[in-house]
């Protein structure tokens, strides 16, 4: 008896067993839907054979041997439930998933890049990349290191870039807070006022007053900035305001605008020679500057009211000569 006859019908085989003939060939057909997983030995061959359900335990299988004889009757077990993704298992050798070979897109159609400098796998070898010493290396060339040129930042894009720059107010925006009454024009207005009505978002470095196409300002104010605009004090001083630019650094103005941070609060610092001329350029605009002076101004105010005093005394010629002396020296 076949291997294939035997694992498909174990239990029919032990019952036509002792009743087969030994000149005779079994014959048996199988259902048509019975998967299709082993062929059976061409020694066997399809006569009749039909199913007949069985209460839902399976079905019967007819299977005789030789002409004449009667069919012996032999219950085969439940149909066995289709694998949705072996195929092998599966009652139709249609696939579940469509995804095989026959419908992928062609992949190999496409134009493969080149590829440089990857050895003897790529096109060219170790050539046709940077040309391998076939020529002299630039004068920024220092043998494949971060070169100078950008090592250096670069001038005066990236001075600009880490330059300061003041939080900018519009006048405009200033004038809808007050008529909004988010605003009190009573009371002198603060950069801290302006941070805790939101006029501002943030403070980093001071908040600096503009004006566009000197939009009217009706309002008389007494505001505190770190910077202002020439059309944005001739506005407010119109209507008989003012303007104070107050000179804060970095821990001043926060301790400023947010004092319950510090148990004590710091000093005031002096103003560097860069922001003295900065704010006696606001006090030219017409705006009124307060900040600490520092020693060296003090001294130098000093020496120019001494020598004042001495030109308009009596030995006014006297300074005058040895002034011009001073000069012509280099002093």
């Amino acid at each position: 008896m076949c291997s294939a006859l035997r694992s498909l019908f174990p239990v029919a085989l032990r019952a036509v067993a002792p009743t087969r003939a030994a000149h005779g060939r079994v014959r048996c057909a199988l259902p048509g839907h019975f998967p299709p997983t082993a062929p059976l030995h061409p020694c066997v061959g399809a006569v009749a054979w039909y199913r007949t359900p069985t209460l839902g335990s399976g079905f019967a299988v007819n299977v005789c041997e030789g002409k004449g004889e009667e069919p012996t009757v032999v219950k085969v077990g439940p149909r066995p439930k289709p694998n949705p993704i072996s195929r092998r298992f599966a009652f139709s050798q249609k696939s579940f998933f469509p995804i095989w070979s026959s419908n992928l897109r062609d992949t190999f159609r496409r134009k493969k890049k080149k590829k440089l400098g990857k050895g003897m796998g790529g096109a060219g070898g170790l050539n046709l990349r940077h040309y391998r010493g076939s020529f002299p290396r630039s004068r920024t060339w220092e043998g494949g290191t971060h070169p100078l040129f950008m090592r250096v930042p670069k001038w005066p894009a990236a001075a600009k870039q880490q330059k300061k720059h003041l939080e900018p107010l519009n006048l405009a925006k200033l004038r809808y807070f007050i008529e909004r009454g988010r605003l009190d024009t009573r009371f002198p207005i603060t950069q801290r006022h302006l941070y805790e009505s939101r006029c501002v978002s943030k403070i980093a470095r001071g908040v600096s007053i503009f004006n566009v196409n000197d939009f009217p300002f009706p309002y008389k104010i007494d505001i505190e900035v770190a910077g202002a605009d020439q059309s944005s004090i001739d506005m407010i001083k119109a209507v008989g305001g003012t303007v104070t630019i107050v000179y804060m650094e970095r821990v001043t103005l926060r301790a400023h605008v947010k004092p319950w941070k510090y148990e004590v609060l710091p000093k005031t610092a002096r103003p560097t020679m860069r922001m003295v001329h900065y704010l006696e350029r606001m006090k030219a605009r017409g705006a009124t500057v307060r900040y600490i002076k520092p020693l060296w101004l003090i001294e130098e105010e000093q020496r120019l009211q001494t020598q004042l005093r001495e030109l308009k005394g009596d030995n006014a010629a006297g300074m005058i000569e040895r002034l011009a002396r001073k000069k012509d020296a280099g002093f």
